[in-house]
C-alpha cells in the first residue's frame, strides 16, 4: 500500500493528475460560489423579513436601530458565507474529487502496473457515495478543529493541520 501511494506522489506532478485536480477544484470553487450566491440570497432575503416585520410591530420610531442593525446582520451574513466557503472549500474538493478517483487510478496503472489488468472503475453512486463520506469526514475534522482557531497563532497551525490531514 506504501509502495503504491509513494508512485501515485511520484507522478503527482503529471499533466493527467494536473488535469484532474484543476478539475475538481475548479467544479468545487463553482458548486462553492453557487452555493455562497444563493445562501446569501437566502440570508439577506431573511433580515429583510425581519426588518420589515420589526419595524411594523415596533413602530416607526425604529426605523433607524433596526435599519442599522439589518444592515449590520446582512455584512455579517456576507462574511460568514465567504468565511465558511473557504472553510469547506477542501471538503468540497474531497467531494468532486471521488468522481475522479478512477482517471488517477488508472494513470498509475498504466505507468506503473502496465502487466496486470486493469482495474474497474465504481459505479457513479458508489463514487458519489465515497466523496460524500470523505467530504464529512473532512468536515468532521474542520469542527473538532475550529474551537482552535481562538488560540492566536496556535490555532491556525492546528487548522493547518486538519486541513493537510482531512482525507481527500
Amino acid at each position: 500500500m506504501f509502495d503504491a501511494a509513494a508512485k501515485a506522489i511520484a507522478q503527482m506532478f503529471s499533466p493527467p493528475f494536473r488535469r484532474v485536480l484543476l478539475k475538481s477544484a475548479g467544479l468545487a470553487l463553482l458548486l462553492i460560489i453557487v452555493a455562497a450566491i444563493g445562501l446569501q440570497q437566502v440570508l439577506t432575503w431573511l433580515v429583510v423579513a425581519g426588518q420589515r416585520w420589526a419595524e411594523s410591530n415596533v413602530g416607526f420610531t425604529s426605523y433607524v436601530p433596526v435599519s442599522v442593525l439589518a444592515w449590520v446582520l446582512t455584512v455579517a451574513a456576507g462574511l460568514g458565507v465567504v468565511a465558511g466557503s473557504i472553510f469547506l472549500m477542501p471538503a468540497v474538493t474531497g467531494l468532486l474529487a471521488g468522481f475522479f478517483a478512477d482517471e488517477i487510478a488508472e494513470q498509475v496503472e498504466r505507468r506503473h502496473y502496465p502487466e496486470e489488468a486493469p482495474g474497474h472503475p465504481l459505479p457513479v453512486f458508489s463514487a458519489a457515495w465515497q466523496g460524500i463520506k470523505t467530504a464529512l469526514l473532512a468536515i468532521l475534522i474542520y469542527l473538532v478543529a475550529l474551537p482552535f482557531l481562538l488560540f492566536a497563532g496556535f490555532g491556525a497551525v492546528i487548522f493547518f493541520l486538519a486541513t493537510a490531514s482531512a482525507p481527500k
